[in-house]
């Protein structure tokens, strides 16, 4: 997904929303902008670039069945729109993309600036390969190598502590219906305190 401001060059956009899809016929593919005339532009591009191509072509599909020009009221509503869609790449072609950047709560990579096409972020700026699709961004980042470590959680707590966490604790086993986590937040000497 690529948020393009008036001043984004539409052969850069058309570009990068073509190389994004060409993965995969089932990808989506979309632009935010906030003009009119700046999506025709866009357009123009992105038809030319599809005339280039194979017919048989990944990105031809997609273009055809799961992408879209769309026109926001406001950059706010542009990034809202990315938050809402979730995608594994966002391109910020916006003259302060950094500000945007700070807003965009759901996606997988968010790369920002003309001299950042997605193209380069994946294998030539050590971003991985494996990022979330299909709006999975909104719960998840791309693969790291925090994948390949198992985490174990330790969990010590000091005796004066305990009260205040166990009556938490116990309030939450009622309203899940735990009874006997209950009674195990009050067994033997834990009660006493």
């Amino acid at each position: 997904m690529i948020v393009a401001g008036e001043d984004a060059d539409p052969a850069i956009v058309a570009a990068d929303l073509v190389s994004q899809l060409e993965w995969d016929a089932d990808a989506l593919g979309a632009v935010v902008t906030l003009s009119d005339r700046t999506a025709r532009r866009i357009d123009s591009r992105v038809k030319a670039a599809v005339r280039r191509l194979p017919r048989n072509h990944p990105a031809r599909e997609a273009l055809r069945r799961w992408s879209a020009i769309l026109v926001a009221r406001t950059l706010d509503e542009a990034l809202e729109t990315v938050n809402r869609i979730a995608p594994a790449r966002a391109e910020l072609l916006l003259p302060e993309p950094l500000g945007a950047a700070d807003r965009i709560e759901a996606a997988g990579v968010v790369v920002m600036g003309p001299w950042t096409p997605p193209a380069l972020a994946t294998p030539g700026a050590g971003v991985a390969r494996v990022v979330p699709t299909l709006g999975s961004a909104a719960v998840r980042g791309p693969l790291g190598v925090h994948d390949f470590v198992r985490a174990t959680a330790l969990v010590r707590v000091a005796p004066g502590q305990f009260p205040s966490l166990a009556a938490t604790a116990r309030t939450l086993a009622s309203l899940e219906g735990l009874p006997l986590s209950e009674e195990a937040l009050t067994a033997g000497a834990r009660g006493e305190r």
